[in-house]
């Protein structure tokens, strides 16, 4: 039997009789009129194989005991053969955990990240799903769904998305692998574990300032860099006198400083995506005087390469504002603990919300407030995602219900001649359709003034 698109040559062997005997044989005693065979009445289990080969041109022959179950199985194989959703059986036996250590290095390069993710996978995916062989998860995506909600009694809401996503991911790429016809994640059984909906609080100014007088005087001004240019913690580490264009009120956010396998490294910023930020006077003036009382360190650390092993990475030598006491480059895990320090002293709580992190949700804050695009404040922030931006800060862009029907309220008094009548009141806001003339009437809203942060409008240093 010959599958529709040739990709295989399928039939159905009975070992217990001769399919076409030589004349004149005896007949085997099961009462069939068959001639049998040398295996007649051995292994019933396997009477019946299907034999065919599969994509990769290997022979298959899986042994069944009923002659039913062997034309399923063969139509089975003609259709998954057809259809390109063949499962190679080897490979449908292998155990999760066994095709995770193999699947990481090539999902993730990175080794900073491969790191966390081998983390996170080897304690909450390997002691549990891990055990289990695809062929197994294949058809129980129930076992699945009780890991799922396990992890999540375990784990805070955002952390099991987070690893929900890289067991996710890793079954989506065994099923194209050919370990299994069809990922269990995606079962309706299974659920992925919800985000948590929580607002973004931001800073009020007194906290802001209690922190920086609470930090040692050598890092204040790292606060008035996460809230006048909304850089990351790393990036803060990893910021030169090289990377501020005095002269043209900019400042280039080219690389970070992190931890790769309990060391210190360059790396470009996250995402891998290099960008400049407005430099206002104001930031620029700390920094300055930042400088004149500790001038930058020269530190020289290895700069992470993409895709090669860390032995090979070459090193980089780079001034940087901020250093450790020792004219060391800054570890995240030291900052952090003189920063819950500050916290304790300014009386605020001690929480991951409260990190270092809120000086950008301050510096989105401000922005917004000011008028920014949520499109310029993601390129200010470095965020790829300018939809998950806007539902992270859309609570803090300025209401503009009053502001709209005013408005409106205001060109159809002057459309109707009734500017008289409307009275002081309902005049729209400053700035608002101000260029609006009766005729012919204009429907158009001038674009907002830049902000203060748009580098156009930030003087020369002197």
């Amino acid at each position: 039997m010959i599958d529709p698109k040739g990709l295989s040559l399928a039939t159905i062997d009975d070992r217990w009789h001769e399919e076409n005997p030589p004349p004149g044989q005896p007949e085997c005693d099961c009462g069939t009129g068959q001639v049998g065979t040398k295996a007649h009445g051995q292994r019933p289990n396997s009477r019946f194989r299907v034999q065919y080969r599969d994509l990769t041109g290997k022979q298959r022959r899986p042994g069944f005991p009923t002659l039913a179950r062997a034309k399923k199985k063969l139509k089975e194989v003609i259709a998954d053969l057809e259809h390109k959703t063949y499962v190679d059986p080897d490979l449908s036996k292998k155990r999760v955990s066994a095709y995770l250590v193999e699947w990481l290095p090539r999902k993730c390069p990175d080794e900073g990240t491969q790191q966390q993710m081998e983390t996170r996978m080897r304690l909450h995916v390997a002691p549990t799903l891990g055990a289990y062989e695809f062929r197994v998860l294949e058809n129980r995506p129930d076992l699945v769904q009780e890991w799922n909600l396990d992890l999540q009694e375990e784990v805070s809401p955002d952390y099991a998305r987070v690893i929900y996503g890289h067991a996710f991911s890793m079954f989506e790429d065994a099923t194209a692998a050919g370990h299994m016809k069809k990922n269990p994640f995606r079962s309706r059984l299974v659920k992925a574990p919800r985000r948590k909906d929580s607002e973004v609080v931001v800073w009020p100014l007194s906290w802001v300032d209690g922190v920086r007088e609470a930090l040692p005087d050598i890092y204040r001004t790292m606060v008035d860099v996460g809230t006048g240019l909304g850089l990351r913690q790393g990036e803060i580490f990893g910021l030169s006198p090289d990377d501020v264009d005095e002269r043209r009120g900019l400042v280039h956010v080219r690389r970070q400083v992190k931890i790769v396998r309990s060391k210190l490294v360059f790396a470009l910023p996250k995402g891998r995506k290099v960008r400049t930020v407005p430099l206002a006077l104001s930031v620029a003036r700390k920094l300055k005087a930042h400088l004149l009382s500790r001038p930058a360190r020269r530190v020289t650390l290895p700069w992470q390469e993409y895709g090669k092993p860390m032995e090979k990475w070459q090193t980089l030598t780079v001034s940087l504002i901020f250093t450790s006491r020792e004219s060391k480059p800054l570890n995240r895990n030291y900052f952090n603990n003189l920063w819950k320090d500050a916290l304790r002293k300014v009386g605020i709580p001690v929480i991951r919300a409260n990190m270092m992190h809120s000086m950008r949700h301050f510096f989105a804050s401000v922005l917004l407030e000011a008028g920014v695009t949520i499109k310029a404040l993601a390129d200010y922030l470095g965020h790829a995602d300018v939809g998950f931006l806007l539902k992270t800060y859309c609570h803090l862009m300025p209401a503009s219900h009053e502001r709209m029907t005013k408005a409106v309220d205001h060109l159809f008094s002057m459309v109707d001649g009734l500017d008289q009548a409307t009275g002081a009141a309902d005049a729209p806001p400053d700035g608002l359709l101000s260029g609006l003339s009766p005729e012919p009437p204009v429907t158009t809203v001038p674009r907002a003034p830049r902000s203060e942060c748009d580098p156009r409008l930030t003087p020369a240093l002197p």
